[in-house]
């Protein structure tokens, strides 16, 4: 596979116990589940690709193998997607939000909109869940062409993996 700069990177890692929390809340909400995290392409090596994410260590960049990657492609763990919309500045972009800590408020906010259908934003950019540090990249990448906010009408707090997953931005 030929890895770009901006290319969305969809995880489905069900076997944690919040990956299991996640694919829950995916049938629930979606009827059906496929993502469980996200990140972005920032950086395409000879042998190694980096993706910006937001895991426990907050919003940083991870270096992955193309072997890994591609075979994980293969095994149905990884799908790979990129909007329709042109991208500049990717790197620089996620520079804006490196280092912010992970919502884990956020996540809470979540399953309280799973639990209510209420839509209540909290953190703002103090916190990041990875779907929420994705779609402010891509945001500000796209020169405010690629609004996730406005397609699925709710916060950046709330967006899931799952809304990148069917999002009619992405091909």
């Amino acid at each position: 596979m030929r890895f770009k700069v901006g290319q969305i990177v969809l995880f489905n890692n069900p076997k944690t116990l919040f990956g299991r929390l996640i694919t829950k809340y995916n049938m629930d909400m979606y009827g059906s589940s496929y993502t469980t995290h996200v990140g972005i392409i920032t950086a395409v090596y000879d042998n190694s690709i980096a993706i910006f994410e937001s895991l426990i260590d907050g919003f940083n960049s991870h270096v992955y193998t193309k072997d890994d990657i591609e075979e994980r492609i293969k095994l149905g763990e990884i799908l790979i997607r990129e909007t329709k919309k042109p991208l500049n500045m990717v790197l620089e972009n996620c520079y804006k939000y490196e280092g912010i800590k992970y919502g884990i408020l956020d996540i809470f906010m979540i399953a309280f909109y799973w639990a209510t259908r209420i839509k209540i934003s909290l953190t703002r950019k103090n916190s990041l869940i990875c779907s929420e540090a994705v779609v402010r990249v891509l945001y500000d990448s796209s020169n405010k062409k690629v609004d996730f906010v406005k397609e699925f009408e709710k916060p950046y707090d709330l967006i899931t993996p799952m809304d990148l997953y069917i999002s009619k931005q992405l091909i």
